[in-house]
Order: structure tokens, then sequence, then C-alpha cells
């Protein structure tokens, strides 16, 4: 049983399904689960798993196929959510005190056998009323940004330990195969604009690099939804994520779309994902050859926040707050006594309506009154793995880069 917060797992032996209860703590809220991890190296051109959000009778509420491509940054991430836009008689998703997340490595299960993937839940309350809210953003433009003095920057390997960029210029270096994770955070209103340089490259870095390479971004929301605007006007190096390189450099931008509550009746990911403010992650990494030797490359990465901070902000009912799994520090759930009350709560039975996400302190739908244990914090062992590459690649990039950083 799971309260909002961040956790981790593995993926089993087999393609057997792992299944956590979420209860909902505020009548009506919406819950959000994702699920991210880094594909394994080589196997399949694409690594697909599926995460569903289902209610206990086995209504399916939403769903995604989080899938990691051979040659790109190799992160896959995908979230259900129990919000639809369209309404239903007797919409259980809406209404049930508790949901079903499912967790399947699908047919990609022997390639997954074992593989830590992170899982964040979210829980945002209804609000009072949409009547005054501003309708879905439309596609942004992008709003030229001014350069300045590139402060070092050490970049993160997974969600929890990427580094809070504030707006500016960040200078880094970047290797073949490496994963670089940053955060940035965005209110109601706003968006996230952000541009990765690199300059023209001579000498040994230009032999290094060796012909055309490509550089992947991606933009990503709290809970795990590729969020880049597809559509963006005026975006440097078009609005793609994934750009060529060549020892010429490059300038790559990358936009979200305008932070608004109503996102969430959007067609896509760059909508739905851009209807709640929080952490996003700007995801960077460069491809690889087989052939490759280490070294680095040099990188400058430009973070920018557009529009007016709580700008649409919605009001929620009897004044509740969301939970998001960023504000969370989850403890293990603690195994009830003999005599523990099995029987479910509702929804704000404990008389405190304004707090969503209490901690869950046993399972309630079991015969046996048996709890489901808590996965374990992001301390476990699939982080430490995910910390380890990290540790590899600080120790490399400590070797100077084959360039000089050209004059800001």
């Amino acid at each position: 049983m799971l309260a909002p917060g961040h956790y981790s797992d593995t993926f089993g032996v087999d393609n057997t399904s792992k299944h956590y209860l979420i209860k909902r703590t505020i009548k009506g809220s919406t819950l959000r689960a994702g699920v991210s991890f880094r594909r394994p190296a080589g196997g399949s051109l694409v690594i697909q798993s599926e995460v569903r959000l289902n209610t206990l009778a086995g209504e399916q509420c939403g769903w995604s196929y989080p899938r990691g491509f051979d040659g790109d940054q190799g992160l896959a991430t995908g979230t259900a959510a129990s919000w639809s836009k369209y309404e239903k008689k007797n919409d259980e998703c809406a209404d049930s005190d508790q949901l079903v997340l499912t967790v399947n490595p699908g047919k990609a299960y022997r390639e997954l056998k074992g593989v830590p993937y992170e899982l964040r839940i979210d829980e945002e309350p209804p609000v009072d009323s949409i009547a005054n809210l501003p309708a879905a953003a439309a596609d942004p433009v992008w709003t030229q940004m001014s350069g300045s003095t590139p402060r070092e920057i050490v970049p993160g390997s997974s969600f929890p330990d990427a580094p809070l960029l504030q707006p500016g210029t960040y200078k880094t270096t970047l290797m073949p195969g490496e994963l670089q994770l940053y955060r940035v955070k965005a209110d109601w209103g706003q968006r996230i604009q952000a541009q990765m340089t690199v300059p023209e490259m001579a000498g040994a870095a230009g032999e290094a690099l060796d012909g055309i390479r490509y550089l992947d971004t991606a933009l990503i929301s709290p809970t795990g939804e590729d969020v880049f605007a597809v559509f963006a006007k005026n975006v440097p190096g078009g609005s793609y994520t994934k750009a060529v390189l060549t020892k010429r450099g490059l300038v790559k931008g990358l936009t979200t779309k305008e932070i608004r509550y109503l996102n969430r009746n959007g067609a896509n990911n760059q909508d739905t994902g851009t209807s709640t403010p929080g952490e996003y992650y700007l995801a960077v990494s460069l491809s690889r050859k087989a052939s490759d030797k280490a070294f680095t490359i040099p990188l400058n990465l430009t973070v920018g926040v557009v529009g007016t901070a709580g700008a649409g902000k919605p009001e929620y009912v009897d004044g509740a707050t969301p939970v998001s799994g960023e504000s969370v520090t989850p403890s293990p759930t603690e195994t009830p006594n003999a005599t523990a009350s099995t029987t479910p709560s509702e929804p704000g039975d404990s008389g405190d309506k304004n707090r969503a996400g209490e901690p869950v302190q046993g399972r309630s739908d079991s015969d046996d009154g048996t709890p489901v244990a808590l996965v374990a914090g992001l301390g476990g062992g699939g982080v430490v793995l995910l910390l380890i590459g990290g540790l590899i690649v600080a120790r490399l990039r400590k070797k100077p880069a084959p360039t000089q950083w050209p004059q800001s």
C-alpha cells in the first residue's frame, strides 16, 4: 500500500506484474502514478513496459507504456492517472477510495529482469470551480534568453540527485552514453525554456567526436510525462528533441507549454503533463559508438522560466493542498497487530480534509489483514546502482575537457 511519495523497486525475473494499492484521501481527487527506468544496453530496438491504474473492480482508469529506444538517452518514463476528460455515468475511477497500480515488464521481461525503476505517486484535490480558470495553453513562441557568465554545475544521474537549476547559464561536460538530469521548478502560469549549446570543437575533441553524433534531450513532468512542446515556434535548432552534433557544435532549445489546470483535458502528454506545477526535469545525453574511448565535450545550459508565477492558480475544495511525491518522505508500512481494524476508512474520516496523502499504515482490503510492505525508499538498491554509474562518470569528468571554453 502506497501513500504519495517517491519509491524504488525492480522488475521481477519473469513477466509477472507487480501491484500496489493506492488510497485516496480526498473524495474526487486526481491520483497520478509515474514509472521510470533506464533501459539496459543492447537488446531490442525498443524496450517497453506497461503501467496501469485500475479500480478494485477492474475498471481501467489510466495507462501508459514507458519505452526506451536503442541509441537515445535510454530513459523510459510513463504516467497513469485517475483523471479522464470523458464523463462517465458511474465514474469509479474518480470516486473509489482505493486504486490499484500495476507495473508489468511486458514482452521485454527477459531484458528488464532485475532492472530497477522509480515510482512516483501524487494526489491533487478537486477544484471548487473551473469557470474562471484560463483555457488550455496554446503552442508557445520561444522567448529570447539573455546569456550570463556560466557557472559550473555537476549533473545528476537519476531523478533524486538531479540538481535544482535557477534561471541562468551553467557549464559542464558530457560523455558519450551518459545521461544527465537537472530539475527546474515552474509554477502555475509559467513555462520552462532550456537551451543546450556545444561550441565548435577542434583538435583532439573534434577527432574524438568522430563524425556525426546525436544530442538527445527531453523535458519531463514531475510524474514522468514527456512534455516538450512539439509545435512550439522559433525554437533554436527546431522543436524536436534530437539534434545532430558535429565538430562545428550546435544550439538546441526545448520548451513546455504554459502550466494550466485545464491542460489536463488535452490530447497528449505535452498538455496533460503540464497541468500541475512542480519540479520538472531536463534530460541530456550524447550518443555513443562501440569503438569509443572515454572523452568529454563542453556543454552550456541556459535555463529560463517564462510567465507570471501563480497566474491561473485553481482553488481546491475545502482549501485542500495537493501532495506531490517530491514533498513527501514516506516511511515503511507498519505491521498491524492482531486486533488492528481492517475496515476501510472513507476519505476524510480523520476530520482533517485539508491534508491529502497521509501515510498509509496497513492494507485494509486483505482477508487476513496481512499488510503489503511499502516499497523501499530511494535510498535502496535501485538508486545505489544509478549512483554508482554517476560516481564513475564524475571521476572521468575530473579529467580536463579537450577544449577550452570560449569567453561568454
